[in-house]
């Protein structure tokens, strides 16, 4: 059987796991935890009209392939 000391162990990790599921690993929950703050720093200093930001898939994807034609034009630029 399990004593008294395991049980708080595995009770304890449960509490652990159960209190982070709100703030998955992936760019949802990331993009959470920055609007959390973001609200808790806005009440705290009483600023107005902080929106929430929101994740724009296709303004990424442009920033990438911005970030790639940089990286290339760059690396040609070097060879000369």
């Amino acid at each position: 059987m399990f004593s008294m000391k395991n049980l708080l162990v595995i009770l304890s990790l449960a509490l652990c796991l159960l209190a982070d599921i709100e703030y998955e690993d992936s760019e949802a929950g990331n993009l959470k935890r920055i609007n959390d703050f973001r609200r808790e720093f806005a009440k705290k200093h009483n600023i107005a009209n902080m929106h929430e930001l929101a994740l724009d898939r296709n303004l990424r994807q442009t920033a990438m392939w911005i970030d790639i034609q940089h990286d290339t034009w760059k690396d040609e630029a070097g060879k000369t």
